[in-house]
């Protein structure tokens, strides 16, 4: 197996299967559960996270950002990485 693909494996086992992710798109929640081998969403399985964000909005997207599981600069939001973050991401300036 490639190091892409297990790196891929290892990734999707940080969600926990029965785990259910929620967002919001164009005024309706949109509600995915996390499956042992992929995620289901409105009666269909998906092999990934950004397979299901492309069904959800016709666009493309990375799927764990989208859920907001990651941010721009790739790091997870589910750690205390001290990254840096674009500036874009951290909303309107107060």
């Amino acid at each position: 197996m490639s190091a892409r693909l297990v790196s891929f494996d290892q990734k999707r086992t940080e969600l926990t299967p029965g785990t259910v992710l929620v967002r919001e798109w164009e005024r309706k929640s949109q509600r995915v559960m996390v499956m042992a081998d992929g995620f289901a969403w409105n009666g269909q399985n998906y092999d990934s996270l950004s397979k299901v964000a492309f069904a959800i909005t016709g666009t493309k997207w990375n799927g764990p950002r989208f859920f907001g599981l990651a941010r721009r600069n790739g790091t997870s939001t589910r750690n205390n990485n001290k990254k840096s973050v674009c500036p874009t991401d951290q909303g309107p300036a107060a």
